[in-house]
């Protein structure tokens, strides 16, 4: 959340979303200057990929290369040191 809000606080943002539950939860993605913020989230090692077959199956191997390079970098929540 810390890293979250210091990339996002008080900036505006784009959601393209592709589905809405019946729970309000959005299915897409939030961009800021042009930039995926999920993409930025993974490669920096703050958040896991959650699949889902609504995903564009491109955008989703996109997500998973990153996850896997922040793991192999030992970034964030895949620090072993930092818990």
């Amino acid at each position: 959340q810390k890293h979250l809000s210091m990339l996002l606080d008080g900036k505006f943002v784009t959601v393209v979303y592709k589905y809405l539950n019946k729970q309000g939860i959005i299915l897409g993605r939030v961009f800021h200057g042009g930039q995926d913020v999920g993409l930025r989230m993974l490669e920096d090692g703050q958040v896991r990929v959650r699949d889902d077959p609504r995903l564009d199956p491109e955008i989703l191997q996109k997500y998973y290369t990153a996850q896997s390079r922040s793991q192999h970098r030992q970034l964030g929540i895949w620090n072993q040191n930092a818990k």
